[in-house]
């Protein structure tokens, strides 16, 4: 068939409905203005679409040119990622209570990170610690305490290398 289909009510197929050429090439939910292959406007309203699954997990899969990444939901928790078995180093977790891990699905602070931490900048805290407690924290450059200390538990077991200067008492 060609031409237009139109409806008042609803639509239903039993197949497949393929359209790859002409003004079919687009899926317009709401509008009637296609900028996009699928577009979706809610008006108002402001939940515009809802994906659902009846298993544990539910994850939209985005990919480019053979490179997929995806964004997914699994046991209240937001998982951002390349890998969809939910369990990967490489994925990002949100949990429900605001809790994100990095390479850790099952985060137990604010930021819990599997792995080394890079940075070009500073690593500042107002009122915690930086602490470690089976590794070492090391400076290129200084590391410094403004107003605060800096405790290097048992002198006997602390390893200390390279120069130090100190403004005040010991």
């Amino acid at each position: 068939t060609t031409g237009n289909i139109s409806s008042s009510g609803a639509i239903s197929a039993s197949g497949n409905i393929i359209g790859d050429t002409g003004s079919f090439n687009r899926v317009n939910i709401g509008t009637t203005t296609p900028a996009q292959i699928l577009n979706v406007n809610s008006g108002t309203a402001d939940a515009v679409a809802k994906f659902a699954s009846t298993d544990t997990k539910a994850f939209i899969i985005l990919e480019d040119n053979g490179d997929q990444g995806y964004i997914g939901v699994q046991t209240n928790r937001l998982v951002l990622g390349t890998n969809t078995d939910f369990t990967s180093t490489d994925n990002v977790y949100i949990k429900n209570d605001g809790n994100v891990g990095i390479g850790n699905s099952s985060p137990s602070s604010k930021l819990t990170v599997s792995g080394d931490i890079g940075s070009t900048g500073n690593i500042t805290t107002s009122t915690g610690n930086i602490t470690t407690s089976t590794g070492y924290i090391s400076s290129a450059t200084n590391i410094t305490a403004s107003g605060g200390n800096i405790s290097l538990g048992e002198l006997g077991a602390a390893n200390i290398v390279g120069h130090f200067s100190f403004k005040n008492q010991l």
